[in-house]
């Protein structure tokens, strides 16, 4: 995505080009617009020198466990970048990586929403490569049915009453992957894809972020989980 005039373009484009050089690819995406005037801790065009930055958000808690980074790539002019961003391991912000389609570091910019596990209407989580799920908002079921293949499920909603916004995360082989979505009854279907420097892309497990944006329940007041300690049942504790 790039600013043109007051408005923005994306660009989306062939993952497997015979040529090794760029070509544009009609596609159906999904956007979605975070105003900070509602709240929400967003940013476009945020530099990554060299292909890679730390990223540090006022008021985001441990970010290990605090909610979810969505990012995507963002530049001047039509590109084919990926995004993959991870928890610092002290939970104090995030790394964020931007590379190529041919999983190159690229020295572009990035666009950035982070949505903590307490916004209202959020149903998002935190998924390793083989389905298990670190960490959730909302009711939800994720299984891994393939590599690479992720089937939610969210009752009540669909394609047709929402939207996915997906982001790889840089755990174990994930940080040069890209993700995509697609209906399967009302279930979505979550794929995730490796880039090969030599254009040989194809399925591979993926570590992710995801949230859902319902179409007529949007996410507002995004806040910090609170947890009432006296709400908890001793059943519910484990002590590791």
């Amino acid at each position: 995505m790039y600013a043109n005039g007051g408005a923005y373009s994306l660009t989306t484009a062939t993952l497997n080009p015979v040529s090794g050089e760029q070509q544009t690819h009609n596609i159906d995406v999904a956007v979605a617009y975070f105003p900070n005037a509602m709240g929400f801790a967003a940013e476009a065009g945020v530099a990554a020198p060299g292909g890679a930055t730390t990223l540090a958000v006022s008021g985001s808690g441990d970010t290990r466990r605090s909610g979810v980074l969505l990012a995507t790539a963002y530049g001047t002019a039509p590109d084919d970048n990926a995004v993959a961003v991870q928890p610092l391991t002290d939970g104090t912000g995030w790394t964020v990586e931007v590379r190529d389609s041919g999983s190159g570091a690229e020295a572009d910019g990035f666009n950035y929403v982070f949505l903590p596990y307490g916004t209202e209407n959020l149903t998002a989580g935190q998924v390793n490569w083989y389905g298990y799920v670190q960490n959730k908002a909302g009711d939800f079921a994720l299984t891994r049915e393939g590599t690479g293949l992720y089937r939610l499920s969210i009752p009540g909603e669909s394609t047709e009453t929402g939207m996915l916004l997906l982001t790889a995360t840089k755990s174990n082989y994930s940080s040069d992957n890209v993700l995509c979505y697609k209906a399967d009854g009302n279930d979505f279907l979550i794929q995730g894809i490796d880039l090969q420097g030599d254009n040989t892309h194809g399925a591979q497990d993926t570590d992710f972020n995801f949230a859902f944006v319902g179409f007529d329940t949007p996410l507002q007041n995004p806040q910090l989980r609170t947890t009432d300690p006296s709400a908890l049942a001793a059943g519910n504790i484990r002590v590791v």
